[in-house]
This record gives C-alpha cells, sequence and structure tokens, in this order.
C-alpha cells in the first residue's frame, strides 16, 4: 500500500517534506492503525534494518506532528498513537511547540 509521510513546515525542520513509502499489507483485516503503526515503523530508526527510511532519505525519523496519508485519510501522529485530521483541519497551522509539550 502507497503511504505519503509529510513532515510539516515548523515541526523540527523549516520547509515541508514529503516521502513516498510502500506498507505491506498482510492478508487479513488488519485495520487503519496497523498500518500507521508500521508505517511509523518504517520511518524510524530503530536498530539499522535495510527497510528504515531516514537513511536511504536522509531525514530525521518519524515524531509527534507528524503526518501519514492512506487512502487519502491524513493522519497525526499524537502523544500517543495516531490523531486523524479531518477536512476542516488540513490548512490549519499547528503549534507544534504545543504539540511536543514545550
Amino acid at each position: 500500500m502507497d503511504v505519503t509521510i509529510i513532515y510539516p513546515k515548523g515541526n523540527l525542520g523549516d520547509t515541508e517534506q514529503r516521502f513516498e513509502i510502500q506498507v505491506d499489507e498482510l492478508p487479513t483485516d488488519e485495520d487503519i492503525y496497523t498500518l500507521l503503526e508500521r508505517a511509523y515503523r518504517i520511518m524510524n530508526r530503530v536498530d539499522g534494518s535495510d527497510f528504515e527510511m531516514p537513511d536511504k532519505f536522509k531525514c530525521r525519523s518519524m515524531s509527534v506532528g507528524d503526518i501519514a496519508v492512506i487512502n487519502g485519510e491524513f493522519w497525526m501522529v499524537a502523544n500517543m498513537g495516531f490523531r486523524r485530521i479531518h477536512q476542516h483541519e488540513k490548512d490549519q497551522e499547528y503549534d507544534f511547540d504545543f504539540i511536543h509539550g514545550d
């Protein structure tokens, strides 16, 4: 499954960054949260596995405030888990200091 990862401008960086990754689907009825967790794992440095994308993309790991887009739905990494971003929120400016708890 194609997943777009967005690192918004102002969330630990001066420019927006977008990455396209592939998340393997299992032949089960896994829910969206399982796919989001798998995308999050792919976009983080953990143990140097070949599938980890930060080294390939020369970027930081995915963190709170970053966004995953799956099947046209936008999901923001929250302090714990993910939060769906609804249509009316997509152009909203986020206070990333607040999101990170700074």
